[in-house]
């Protein structure tokens, strides 16, 4: 994707003193002052909307020295800011959220004494937690919902906490925000959503008009950012090892028992992505996907090859596979034919290749015999007597070329 860009020295505009605390996955500024972040990224997006110019203040104070400065006029707006009784008495808050963040708790990978659900088992468990944090209230009210004890281990530091976490022996867990970027660690319980705002000093009503504008604009034109900018920022590093719950530890230990093997099927016509190399062996894309999950889940899969394409329809209907490989993402589909759908994990694009010199209307199309994207897509699109069936996709590029 490129982006145009000019300059901003060419006219005044308004400058705006932003309060950049540092947070990782939220603020970060690197050594050579290149800054990046969810809260960095969406200021960045409000200035397609906006003419100001942004400075940058207090990357060595945290967020709650921050409301002090910003109270006392040394910055102009805060993100990252929930509401509060208090807060909504002596500060400004957007009328749109930019985010929504949860409260949870993590212990380091491969910890498997603390699961999620098994909360009879948390009851002693040594939490760390930030001080005069309201991620900690929250906690608190979980323990009580679940009815286990803990011991909270205050720290001043969030690194440091992290740290101890890690290297360390006095605590089992820690308390925070989803709005960090998570190392070696494993998501055990999250609980408590909020959005949180832009705010401002209680009477600047000009800024926090231009703001609402500003957001109102941007979370029309742009409805997935939040979304986007979550996975950029904040997709957990969970280490070699993925955080099961009790009763999926207990489903793949009793596979393992069992010595069950999962029958996994898939296309053998779609290279790169799924096919038979030299040796008859399924090959490609999906099928090193599958042999991760397998190493790393602990699972062990069987594939089913299949000679072709329209073989690979049929065993789909015959519902001989535990698992499919390449399923389309079609909830319909997937309820009639009896199967559940996982989330999607790879998005493709669909391509239309025609000549050159064809500036015309498409009288005919080359298409697929027995694929998922004729069925969902070409026949939405074009007459069954328009469409002209091939056995592989070379031959429908052949076809295109030859003008047929």
């Amino acid at each position: 994707m490129f982006s145009q860009f000019f300059s901003s020295e060419a006219y005044a505009q308004r400058r705006l003193r932003v309060g950049f605390f540092h947070f990782d996955g939220y603020h970060m500024e690197d050594e050579q002052g290149n800054r990046s972040g969810y809260g960095y990224e969406y200021l960045q997006h409000m200035l397609l909307y906006a003419d100001w110019k942004y400075e940058y203040v207090g990357y060595d104070k945290s967020w709650s020295e921050m409301l002090g400065m910003l109270e006392r006029g040394e910055i102009d707006i805060l993100t990252s800011a929930q509401k509060t009784k208090d807060r909504e008495k002596r500060f400004g808050f957007s009328k749109n959220s930019i985010g929504k963040s949860k409260t949870i708790v993590t212990v380091k990978s491969g910890n498997t004494r603390y699961m999620s659900g098994d909360w009879r088992k948390w009851s002693g468990i040594r939490v760390g937690m930030l001080k005069n944090n309201s991620r900690n209230e929250s906690f608190a009210a979980f323990a009580r919902e679940k009815n286990f004890s803990y011991v909270p281990v205050y720290f001043n530091d969030m690194q440091k906490m992290l740290r101890e976490l890690q290297e360390g022996g006095s605590i089992d867990a820690v308390v925070t925000s989803n709005l960090r970027a998570a190392s070696s660690e494993w998501v055990v319980a999250e609980f408590s959503p909020s959005p949180f705002y832009i705010i401002t000093r209680k009477e600047d009503f000009a800024l926090l008009h231009e703001i609402n504008d500003v957001l109102s604009k941007l979370q029309a034109d742009d409805v997935t950012l939040e979304e986007s900018l979550m996975d950029k920022f904040y997709t957990p590093k969970n280490g070699s090892e993925l955080p099961f719950t009790v009763e999926e530890r207990k489903y793949i230990e009793n596979a393992r028992r069992s010595g069950r093997r999962f029958k996994a099927m898939l296309n053998p016509e779609w290279e790169p992505f799924s096919y038979r190399d030299e040796q008859g062996r399924p090959a490609g894309a999906f099928v090193e996907i599958a042999r991760l999950i397998a190493a790393r889940s602990g699972l062990e899969f069987e594939f089913i090859t299949t000679a072709n394409r329209e073989e690979h329809l049929k065993k789909k209907e015959s519902r001989e596979a535990d698992i499919i490989l390449d399923l389309r993402c079609d909830y319909n589909m997937a309820e009639k034919r009896g199967y559940r759908l996982t989330n999607p994990y790879i998005h493709l694009n669909v391509t239309k290749l025609s000549l050159k010199n064809n500036h015309g209307d498409m009288k005919t199309v080359a298409a697929l015999r027995f694929s998922n994207i004729t069925e969902q897509f070409i026949k939405t699109y074009f007459h069954e007597k328009d469409i002209v069936f091939y056995d592989t996709q070379q031959e429908c590029v052949d076809a295109v070329l030859a003008g047929r």
